[in-house]
């Protein structure tokens, strides 16, 4: 009667007699350690002692009420005390003669199955985790934790069009580490490294918001794509917060013309992408707002302006 790996237990129940156990096949007793005669005078009762989940056993009583069938997943209760998952199922089965309804509970231990969730649940985030790690590594520059070329070049197409349809500003931003190359063949890769990460988390605190891209564009070159709704000297004013905490740091650079210390030179195109302000042409215009930056003198800030172009000519990217 029922599965191998399956407790039945039986309880006739009826109006004017007590209610009692009148069967248990031998899983049930594999299951929860009790015999049909320890069972026999304890009637209904012998499910509430089953049972650790008040809130289950209002759920049967319930249905038992109602007559109606109930399948539920309840704590319950070994005869010597352990608790385990349980699957339960409760049916009546009415007596061709009426005197008596017949309730019919099947008990199926579900440890090995919850075991196996977990497990599946431990797995698939360790997969996610994976994943996400994966993710990290393909988008990430590894030595500043900046967001890398890659990843830069598969959004800034998508935030151009975005920008352009929905006529909202944007500023985007090449900055150069001034005198880098100097830096490096004086001081030393280590030395030049550190650098970089330095500048690359002075770049993310600087650009936190969540919309802000932030990007290693390639050696000691960095990029920032942000939207803004500020004026052009507004926009200015933020990045040379940036040049200025990166001045701050004071951080030697014998070779620099620039001081004495580490600093930056900023290019910026600020303004409402139209039709004809393709993506490269925005690069373009950031990129000539740098050379003219380097060009003056470096440690500054210099925001695009057509005249710049003209000026600048075909030096830009020198």
């Amino acid at each position: 009667m029922g599965s191998l790996d399956e407790g039945l237990m039986v309880l006739a129940i009826s109006e004017t007699e007590p209610s009692s156990v009148v069967y248990i096949n031998p899983q049930f007793t594999t299951i929860f350690g009790y015999t049909l005669s320890e069972l026999q005078g304890v009637g209904s009762a012998a499910l509430c002692q089953l049972c650790d989940d008040d809130a289950a056993i209002t759920k049967i009583t319930n249905a038992v009420l109602s007559r109606t069938p109930v399948t539920l997943e309840m704590r319950c209760v070994r005869k010597d005390g352990s608790q385990f998952p349980c699957r339960v199922s409760i049916n009546m089965s009415i007596k061709p003669d009426g005197e008596f309804d017949y309730l019919v509970v099947r008990n199926r231990d579900i440890s090995k199955e919850r075991e196996v969730e977990q497990k599946l649940i431990q797995s698939n985030i360790s997969l996610i985790s994976r994943n996400t790690e994966l993710q990290t590594l393909a988008t990430r520059d590894q030595l500043t934790s900046l967001h890398n070329r890659r990843y830069f070049d598969s959004q800034f197409d998508r935030l151009c069009g975005f920008h352009s349809r929905h006529r909202m500003p944007m500023c985007v931003a090449f900055i150069d580490i001034d005198c880098y190359k100097q830096y490096n063949d004086f001081y030393g890769h280590i030395a030049g490294d550190n650098v970089l990460r330095t500048v690359g988390r002075e770049i993310k605190e600087t650009f936190s918001r969540l919309e802000d891209i932030t990007a290693r564009f390639g050696g000691d070159e960095f990029v920032i794509v942000s939207s803004c709704d500020a004026e052009t000297d507004d926009v200015r004013i933020h990045f040379d917060v940036l040049r200025k905490n990166v001045e701050s740091l004071a951080i030697p650079h014998e070779k620099s013309t620039c001081g004495g210390v580490i600093s930056l030179s900023i290019g910026v195109f600020v303004g409402i992408p139209t039709e004809a302000d393709t993506p490269s042409k925005i690069l373009n215009a950031a990129d000539i707002a740098l050379y003219s930056a380097k060009a003056s003198g470096r440690n500054k800030t210099v925001i695009y302006s057509p005249e710049l172009r003209k000026i600048v000519g075909t030096g830009a990217g020198a």
